[in-house]
């Protein structure tokens, strides 16, 4: 099912891709404790939708919401944790936030760093 609400995103068809999103996030949630990596697709693609349609309060939400669970489930300095405070991070600077997104920002150069390693370019 999440597979069809990226899809219908892709196409710009964002009501039926929330309604699939949160189907997917119903039936994981059924399955899976809430913070299992299993629900990270699902409410990765409602908060992607969730931006592109300007909800951006839901949106940060759900990024921290994400955030949360990858911290729990994941290595420290596994690349998704990365990839996911970087997109909070510029979804704040978006909003005028700065100081909110800088020490975000900077949590995920230094992770991203420690990852790549040292002579990555």
């Amino acid at each position: 099912i999440a597979g069809l609400a990226s899809a219908s995103a892709s196409r710009h068809r964002f009501e039926e891709a929330e309604h699939f999103a949160t189907r997917a996030v119903r039936l994981q949630h059924d399955r899976l404790a809430p913070q299992h990596p299993g629900m990270l697709e699902p409410l990765g693609i409602l908060a992607t939708i969730w931006r592109t349609q300007g909800r951006v309060q839901k949106s940060l939400q759900m990024l921290d919401r994400i955030l949360q669970i990858q911290r729990s489930s994941l290595p420290h300095g596994h690349p998704h944790i990365s990839t996911t405070l970087n997109n909070l991070a510029y979804l704040l600077l978006e909003e005028k936030r700065s100081q909110e997104s800088m020490p975000l920002l900077k949590e995920a150069v230094q992770s991203a760093a420690r990852c790549l390693g040292a002579g990555h370019e």
